[in-house]
C-alpha cells in the first residue's frame, strides 16, 4: 500500500505527487446529492470510532454463522491479481439511471454462475433497489451460488453501511470518494472494512478524487468513467481510464488499478486498451447483463487478451 506520505517522502515529483501536495477540494466536507442524502437519513447513526491498527480476522455475522459464508481478508484483492491477464469483475444489475431497464428478470444466482463459467474473477452486486433493481438478497444469493469474491456496490457512506455489507456476506465494499466527501472519512471506512475482513475498492472520478484516495491510503482504486453514476444522462468518457493511467503509474505496484463504466459496450473502451496501460481489472456490467449469452460474451472479451500483443498486463 502506498500512502500520500510515502509518495512524497520517496521524492515523487510527478503530476500525482503535485496533486497530493495541493489542498484537497473536499478535505473538509462534501454536499451530498439527494440519493446519498436518502441513504444517510434512513441509516441509524453510529458513534464515531477511534482509529485502531488494522487486524485482518473474520468476524462472524449472524448470517455468516448460519450459512458458513464468511469473508476472508483481502480475498477480493488476491482474486484480481491472481494472474498476469487483466481480470473481470462481472456486475449484476437490472437497470440503471442512465440506461433504464436492462434485464428486469435477471436471476442473481443463475447470472453469477454464468459469469463464473465465462471466467469472471469476482462478482459485483448492486444492492440498491430504486435505481438499480438490486437488493441485499441478491448479494446473499450470489454468495450461496458461487465461490468467488463478491463486491457490494452501493452508495456506502457510513459505518453502518459497512457493517450491513459484512452481514450480507460481502468480501469487499465500494467507497466512492466524492460521495463520502473527505480523506478522513474514506480512511475511516476503509479501516473498518479491513477490520471486518473485507477489502475496500475506492472509486474515483477525476484527478482530485485520486489525490484524496491516495492520501486516505487506498490500496485498490477504481476509475469510474461515468461522471455521475446517479445521473439520468448517459455521460461516459470512454478515454478517461486510459488518460488517467499515467497518474496511476506513479503509485506503488501493489496498488490494484480497476477501470469501470462503458467497457466493452458499443463504441466503448476495449479490454485491450486497459491492459496496455496497466490496469489489473475491469468492472463490466451493461455489456454482460444485456447479452443473450453472458457466458459466451465474457469468454469472447477475455479471448481478445490472448492475442500475442495482449497476453500479459503491463507491469
Amino acid at each position: 500500500m502506498i500512502l500520500a506520505a510515502t509518495l512524497l517522502e520517496s521524492g515523487g515529483s510527478g503530476p500525482l505527487a503535485q496533486l497530493v501536495r495541493a489542498p484537497a477540494r473536499h478535505a473538509g466536507g462534501h454536499k451530498f446529492d439527494s440519493c446519498t442524502a436518502h441513504h444517510q437519513l434512513r441509516t441509524p447513526k453510529v458513534p464515531r470510532r477511534r482509529h485502531v491498527p488494522l487486524v485482518y480476522k473474520p468476524m462472524l455475522s449472524d448470517k455468516a454463522a448460519t450459512t458458513g459464508s464468511v469473508a476472508v481478508g483481502h480475498r477480493f484483492k488476491r482474486a484480481l491479481t491472481a494472474t498476469q491477464q487483466i481480470s473481470i469483475i462481472a456486475e449484476l444489475k437490472r437497470k440503471s439511471p442512465s440506461a433504464g431497464d436492462l434485464s428486469l428478470h435477471l436471476g442473481a444466482a443463475d447470472t453469477a454462475q454464468a459469469y463464473l463459467r465465462g471466467g469472471a474473477a469476482c462478482i459485483s452486486v448492486l444492492t440498491e433497489g430504486p435505481r438499480f433493481g438490486g437488493s441485499p438478497e441478491d448479494l446473499k444469493a450470489v454468495k450461496n451460488a458461487v465461490d468467488v469474491p463478491v463486491l457490494r456496490k452501493d452508495f456506502l457512506t457510513t459505518p453502518q453501511h459497512i457493517h450491513e455489507a459484512q452481514a450480507m456476506g460481502a468480501d469487499a465494499v465500494l467507497l466512492i470518494v466524492e460521495d463520502i466527501g473527505s480523506v478522513a472519512r474514506v480512511s475511516e471506512l476503509q479501516t473498518l472494512a479491513n477490520e471486518l475482513a473485507m477489502d475496500a475498492l475506492t472509486e474515483i472520478r477525476g484527478e482530485q478524487d485520486l489525490a484524496m484516495a491516495v492520501e486516505a491510503g487506498a490500496y485498490m482504486i477504481a476509475v469510474n468513467q461515468r461522471d455521475n453514476p446517479k445521473d439520468t444522462r448517459f455521460t461516459v468518457d470512454h478515454q478517461k481510464a486510459v488518460r488517467m493511467a499515467n497518474l496511476l503509474a506513479e503509485l506503488d505496484a501493489d496498488v490494484v488499478k480497476v477501470a469501470a463504466s462503458g467497457i466493452e459496450t458499443p463504441n466503448g473502451t476495449k479490454l485491450t486498451e486497459l491492459a496496455e496501460v496497466g490496469y489489473h481489472a475491469a468492472l463490466i456490467g451493461e455489456a454482460l447483463v444485456t447479452a443473450v449469452n453472458p457466458t459466451k460474451r465474457l469468454r469472447d472479451m477475455l479471448d481478445t487478451l490472448t492475442k500475442p500483443d495482449h497476453r500479459a498486463k503491463v507491469q
